[in-house]
This record gives structure tokens, sequence and C-alpha cells, in this order.
């Protein structure tokens, strides 16, 4: 491919971030002028921000009125403030890392008559402090149950956990790049042993952390579906966010067609249920998807080339100044020249305008890409022509043998197709093929792989400026699940399943039959036959193995592979495979 020229200056609008109204003075809420804390704790200082988020929250926080509320870092309280006068708890205790810092901000909330706010004198940094808050009378509403008790598997509506851990810039503990991450892990942990607060039932999880951690939690494409993602898909049935800045999933992406058909999906869901976002709250895709509803456009022609290149916009721009005659396509241009012996003269000289020519080189480029993608889409077309006839396959149980046999040729004939083409294109479009194939599948799933795509609503805009210091920050919702069989058999279940997940994701492109393979030989084909799921269409699996690929795994299916792993009687011994691994997955 020609080297494309410089771009040219384009002016280009810059979106600007609407005013936050002042409703208290944020004076009150700074601690610029405090000689004690840390300087780099993030803290959430404008009311409004409460409000807003409380409002979406209110119908899912009815049932939790009148409960116990365990709070982690509330710094100036003023969070805390909103929520108690909405939930108005039995006890709302409050663990902060540095109460001398914010001891002007949380004494008068002891203070005050009839105060159902609770001091905890622990250090909220020390995961043992939350089990001290059961073993000293906390919580003295809550009743601990026994492990086998199945009230532990049910939503324990009458406790809440809420928590802000964020530093800007931010910062490493214990080998963690965040406090955030930290707090993840200790809390993945007490749901899997079930002890601290989740030894009364399934908590309720309410984070405010920094925007950056919320991709490896919260994944909006297949590619950033990573190790730490699947955890806690393994450990939250639902993960929700209700708040954050209004960037997606960075520099990787999957189909604009899939990312609009996401988010139509549940702005209608939002209208049907009268749900409504203040305008300063409303995220562009958010008014786009309405605008669409409203006119009732599809915008098919989002299958076409990525949006959010920037040289797309640089296109657009340029044309836009060509048509509108600010530019042509030869300009005059002045240059000195010689006349023998009459000294020097100056001279015209006719030339392609810069700017024309960048622009060419664009379109250019825009051609070529979407021929490129022209070919994936192809490809891609196969295989959901070869999906849709296997569906039918096992769905339909009333077709005729006749039928049935026509069909399966039809598949065979189909697949080969997919197989030509794939093989067809070269390694960097076959991987972007597989890329698009395997968000298509996520998506495609009921329900859809990714929790972001099961969102009951769109999050809510948070600016920097209602943080201080100002960061990008983001309200995580958190609901744990009921634990996988696997991991109701004991600590050796959890080393295996630790070993299975860190082996296989790390190679998440990797076909699932080959990752079994490198685990040891002979793997895929004792174990395949014992994972169902895995070839089950109708639980998010493919029949041809060969395009099942690791970050596609459900959580059932990585618990049907570990008990199979489990069974199998050749699989490595306890020392090989922490050689293998790491020996830190000892400790895990």
């Amino acid at each position: 491919m020609p080297k494309l020229p410089r771009p040219s200056k384009v002016n280009v609008p810059r979106k600007r971030t609407p005013p936050i109204p002042r409703s208290e003075s944020l004076s009150r809420l700074r601690e610029r002028d405090s000689t004690e804390g840390d300087k780099s704790r993030v803290r959430l200082v404008r009311p409004q921000l409460c409000d807003d988020v409380l409002a979406r929250l209110a119908p899912s926080l009815q049932r939790h009125i009148g409960c116990d509320i365990v709070e982690m870092n509330p710094g100036p309280g003023l969070w805390s403030r909103k929520l108690h006068e909405l939930l108005r708890p039995r006890s709302h205790i409050l663990l902060e890392t540095e109460p001398d810092a914010y001891a002007s901000h949380l004494q008068p909330l002891f203070d005050q008559p009839g105060s159902r706010y609770r001091k905890a004198p622990f250090s909220a940094l020390q995961w043992t402090s939350f089990e001290r808050l059961v073993q000293d009378g906390f919580l003295p509403h809550q009743t601990p149950l026994e492990l086998d008790d199945p009230r532990r598997d049910r939503p324990n509506d009458s406790l809440l956990f809420v928590a802000t851990v964020a530093n800007s810039p931010p910062k490493r503990v214990k080998g963690f790049q965040s406090s955030a991450r930290l707090l993840l892990r200790q809390l993945f942990t007490s749901i899997r042993k079930k002890d601290g607060f989740n030894a009364f039932g399934l908590v309720r999880m309410l984070i405010w952390m920094p925007n950056s951690d919320k991709k490896s939690l919260l994944p909006r494409t297949i590619a950033t579906r990573l190790k730490s993602s699947v955890e806690a898909e393994i450990h939250c049935g639902d993960i929700f966010e209700i708040a954050g800045s209004a960037g997606g999933s960075g520099i990787n992406k999957r189909e604009p067609y899939l990312d609009y058909q996401s988010h139509l999906r549940v702005t209608q869901s939002m209208l049907d249920r009268s749900i409504s976002t203040p305008s300063l709250r409303k995220s562009y895709d958010q008014a786009e998807a309405e605008a669409a509803l409203a006119s009732g456009d599809n915008k098919e022609d989002l299958r076409g080339l990525h949006q959010g290149r920037p040289w797309l916009t640089e296109l657009a721009a340029l044309k836009k100044r060509f048509e509108a005659g600010e530019f042509t396509q030869w300009e005059d241009k002045l240059f000195a020249k010689t006349k023998g012996r009459n000294g020097r003269s100056n001279g015209v000289r006719r030339q392609k305008h810069p700017d024309f020519v960048r622009m060419r080189n664009l379109i250019n480029e825009e051609k070529s890409q979407e021929k490129r993608l022209g070919m994936v889409y192809e490809v891609l077309d196969l295989e959901d022509s070869m999906e849709a006839i296997d569906r039918s396959l096992i769905e339909d149980s009333t077709c005729s043998d006749e039928e049935r046999q026509a069909r399966e040729r039809q598949l065979v004939a189909a697949r080969q197709l997919f197989m030509h083409g794939h093989q067809e294109l070269d390694l960097k479009l076959q991987v972007q093929t597989s890329f698009f194939s395997d968000d298509r599948h996520a998506f495609a799933n009921d329900p859809s792989l990714l929790l972001w795509d099961r969102r009951r609503d769109e999050p809510l805009v948070a600016h920097k400026n209602e943080f201080e210091p100002h960061c990008e920050m983001t309200l995580m919702d958190l609901h744990p699940r009921p634990l996988l069989s696997t991991l109701r058999q004991g600590p050796e279940s959890y080393f295996l399943l630790e070993y299975i997940l860190t082996s296989l994701f790390g190679h998440p492109a990797s076909p699932v039959a080959r990752a079994l393979d490198a685990l040891a030989p002979g793997a895929a084909e004792a174990i395949i036959p014992q994972a169902p799921s895995l070839q089950d269409p109708r639980k998010g699996g493919r029949t041809a193995i060969s395009q099942m690929r690791v970050r596609n795994l459900t959580p059932e299916m990585i618990d049907e592979i570990v008990r199979a792993w489990e069974r199998w009687p050749f699989r490595p011994s306890r020392t090989q495979m922490i050689l293998t691994v790491g020996s830190f997955i000892e400790r895990a």
C-alpha cells in the first residue's frame, strides 16, 4: 500500500462537556487545605451526580430499604449521606482508611441524634476487618448460615456493600495495578469461600472505581474478554455499569452494526419502561439510538467500514471543503525562474492542490479497505448460513429423513465453501474474520455472552470535574451468583479451575481443542465429549469444534471442562501443573 502523505490540518468541531450546575459549595467537600490524608484519593464532590445515580437505582434499591450498609472509604461522606437518606438503613457501618483526614465530615454523622451511623475502628485496607465486623457484633441483625444452608445461594437484600476505591494517578497495591482490582479479588474470594459478610448470603455490591478498571470487569468486545473477565462472570451473574465516562471499548472495537443494535435494543427497553435520562447524563450512543428509533432508521450501512477511524472523519471534512469550493484540483504556485542574461523573474507553475492529493489518497484507501472488508463479510455470511443450517438440524425434530439428509448435504457444502473462502484470505484478514465471527456469535447467544450486552439501561455519563482530583470514574453494580458445581467441591477443585483458566486464557484466540491439547497430549479427545455444551449452539457452543475458540467459553462450559479434567486419569500431577503456570496458583 502506498505511503499516504501527511494529513493537512482539518477544522473538526470538538465536543465540549456541558457545565455541571453547582447545587452545593464545592469548597466544603474539597480537602486541598488538609495536611493529612492521601491527596491522590478520589472523592465524589458533586451532589447532582449522586441524585441522578440514585434516581436511576431507586427501583432496584427499594428491596434494600431498612437494610444494613457496610461502606468502605466513605471519604467526605457525600455519597454516604445521599444513600442513607434514600434507604433509611437500620445500621450504616463506615470503614474509613484515613479517619483523621475526614473526621470533620464524618463525625457529625455519628453525633447527630438517633444516628444509625457506626464507626468501625478497623482499617479498610485489610480484608480481615470485614471478618471482624461479624465477630465484634457490628451486624447483630445478620445470622451466619451453615455452609450447606441453601439460603447461602440466595440474595440477601438485608445487607448492602458500598465502596469507593480509586487513586489519581493510579497506585499499585500488593502487586495489583490498582486498589480496585485488589478489592475485586478479595470480594470474589469471599464469594467463593462464603466468609465475611458473604456468610449471610449473596450480597449486592456498589463500587466506585477508576474507569480504566471496568474493561477487565465488563468488556464490550470479545477481544477484551480475558481471564479476569471470566472470573468475574463465574462469581457474579450480573454486572451493570450504572455511571461512567462516555468512552467505549478503546482501541478494541467490534462491528459498528453490533454496537448499534446493542444500543438500539437497550434504548427501546428503556422507552418501554419509561426510563428517562437527563440530557447532561446522556451518551452520544443513546441519543443516536433514540433518534434512530424515532425515525425508523435501522442503519444497515453500519455493516461497512468502522466509523471510529480518525482518517474517515478527516476524509468527510475534506470532501465537504472541496464541495464548498474552498480548494480545487489545481492551483497556481509562484516560483522563481531564470531568463538568461536578463536575471531572475517570477513564474507561475500549475500543480495539484495538496488537500486534493490528500483527499484522493484517502478515497483510494477507503476503497481498498472496503474491498478487503467485503472479502471478510463474504466469509462471515457463509459461516452464518452454515450455522443457520446447523441450528435447524438441532432444533427442528419434525422434519422427515429425506429433508434432514438434504440439510446435511447443504451443511457439508456450506462448510467447504466457508473453509475455502477462509483459506483464501491473508493472515491479517483471517484474524479480523475470527474476531468478527466471535463477536457475532457472542452477541447472538441467548442470553448474550458479554454481560455488557445484557444491561437493562444505558449508563449515565459521569464527568471528570465531578470528582476530586478530576478523573474518570465508574459505578459498578455487582450481583453475586450461586457457585458453580466445581467450586462447591473444595480447594482442590478451585486449584484445577485456576489452572485451566490460566492455561487456556493465556491464548484466548486459540481453538479450544488446540488449547486443551497444549495442557496435555490427548486432552481434547478425552475432555470434549464430556463437555457437551461446547458443541451445542443453544448453549453458546458450535457444532464445528474447530471454530470454537477459548474466548467464547461460557462459565458453564468451563465448569464441564474442569470436571472432565478432574476425572481424567492421565492429567499432569499437581507439581507439574504448578511448574507450568507458576507457583502463585497454589496460594489462590
